[in-house]
């Protein structure tokens, strides 16, 4: 889950970038074809551009920098709107000109520069940064707009006051419900992951049930593996032992069996208990031979010491390694013909196909 929120904010901040710059060079062109361009609009716009430019291909060539890279992209678009917000409130004050006449449409950019941050940025961050955004975008604008009643009225004024009053401070506010709207699906998530693996485990053993390691062996296949391999095998005489000693004695046989096995294979290898007293194990990176010496480690360690009250315990196995056009029924057809001749040529036994 988080690996995939990782990758999913790494992506966006990338799309904002791309975005940020795209915006950017529309707006020196807007700016461009006014009949009186201002020179603050014809000169801040492009270096901002020039900026995301830089961002955009920082993300794209190393996304592990995402959080240095978005704090960057607010810092760099702070300075885009807070400069124009003093640099006109100052001069509408002093120059006598409307400044809503003056001011380019901060509003518009400044309540999604807002949210972006709310989103992508832990909690305490996103309020000190909204905080900080606010002070030196909004009150210059929202100062000028109270003491200039004319100008707070008109159209222009009256959507000022309103992005960036009640819908700028309505975002702080939003932080704690986006919070705990993402945590309750993390929460939701980790607990179906939790069933999933419930679903999927054998209740006496731990290990993969069968109906794990079909969907691992159905992966391998889907992606032709040529160099990996199956074993499969059951324990010898366990109808015997459980007539003899009981179920509680071959429960605790089928248990030491998966625990010694365990111990002999790699993270990557799927051991899952097929059924009754019968074992698969998935070898993702073992060519057929590698396979076969794996199972007979595994036939070593079952009979290398007795298991009580039984004594010493065997089993068979049948070893195949996986072709690229099979299906899962042909290639556990394979197994099972292996271990099918294990067993009738004396048990106790490997037989690779």
């Amino acid at each position: 889950m988080r690996d995939a929120r990782l990758r999913f904010v790494q992506r966006t901040a990338l799309f904002l970038f791309a975005f940020g710059a795209f915006s950017l060079a529309l707006v020196s062109v807007l700016h461009a074809l006014e009949p009186r361009p201002r020179p603050l609009n014809g000169i801040l716009p492009p270096l901002l551009m020039l900026a995301f430019i830089v961002l955009t291909l920082r993300q794209w060539r190393h996304p592990e920098s995402m959080v240095s890279s978005l704090w960057a992209g607010w810092a760099i678009t702070l300075v885009g709107l807070a400069t124009p917000a003093w640099w006109f409130t100052v001069q509408a004050w002093l120059g006598g000109e409307r400044l809503v006449d003056l001011l380019p449409p901060i509003g518009a950019a400044f309540l999604p520069s807002v949210v972006v941050v709310a989103l992508l940025a832990r909690p305490r961050a996103a309020l000190w940064a909204t905080l900080v955004s606010w002070l030196l975008i909004a009150t210059p604008i929202l100062a000028y707009l109270f003491t200039h009643p004319a100008e707070l009225w008109s159209p222009r004024g009256f959507d000022l006051l309103v992005a960036l009053g009640p819908l700028a401070l309505l975002v702080p506010a939003l932080v704690p419900l986006l919070r705990g709207v993402e945590q309750r699906f993390h929460d939701l998530h980790r607990e179906g992951e939790r069933l999933q693996a419930r679903a999927e485990r054998d209740v006496l053993i731990g290990l993969y049930n069968r109906r794990a390691g079909e969907r691992f062996l159905n992966t391998l296949l889907a992606h032709s593996r040529a160099d990996a391999a199956l074993i499969l095998f059951d324990i010898d005489h366990f109808k015997r032992i459980n007539d003899t000693y009981g179920h509680p004695a071959g429960d605790a046989v089928l248990v030491e069996v998966g625990r010694r096995c365990s111990a002999l294979l790699g993270r990557e290898d799927i051991f899952a208990r097929w059924g009754g007293e019968e074992f698969l194990v998935v070898l993702p990176g073992a060519p057929g031979e590698a396979a076969g010496i794996v199972a007979e480690r595994l036939r070593n360690a079952i009979a290398a010491q007795p298991i009580a009250p039984v004594g010493v315990v065997s089993a068979s196995f049948g070893v195949t390694a996986l072709r690229a056009e099979d299906t899962l029924a042909e290639v556990l057809q394979r197994a099972d013909d292996a271990l099918y001749r294990a067993k009738a040529e004396g048990r106790n036994r490997v037989v690779s196909v």
